[in-house]
């Protein structure tokens, strides 16, 4: 599917699918999956593990297919790389600086 997708000229994103379907697509908290059945203890839904899983897939493709990089990164890792910017927090509405 890659080769023809490519060949259309349609950008391909390959995703990591281990443990896509442990995930809660909604929450993203790890879950209990029992065969074909996932459940999320975080947030309360459950479903077809394997839905599960494909909603999560399509979700990371979706985030990092963002122009200028998915923004998606650990806070704690994110402090560590020089020069990195954090966006700006939002008070009351309206976008400050930080001091």
């Amino acid at each position: 599917m890659s080769y023809k997708a490519l060949g259309a000229g349609i950008p391909v994103i390959l995703v990591e699918p281990a443990y896509t379907s442990n995930t809660c697509h909604q929450c993203h908290h790890i879950g209990d999956r029992n065969g074909k059945v996932f459940s999320c203890p975080s947030w309360g839904w459950g479903g077809d593990a394997d839905y599960n899983g494909a909603k999560n897939i399509a979700d990371l493709g979706a985030a990092v297919n963002q122009p200028g990089g998915p923004g998606l990164f650990c806070l704690i890792e994110a402090e560590k790389i020089p020069g990195l910017q954090k966006a700006p927090s939002s008070e009351g509405g309206s976008l400050h600086q930080q001091a």
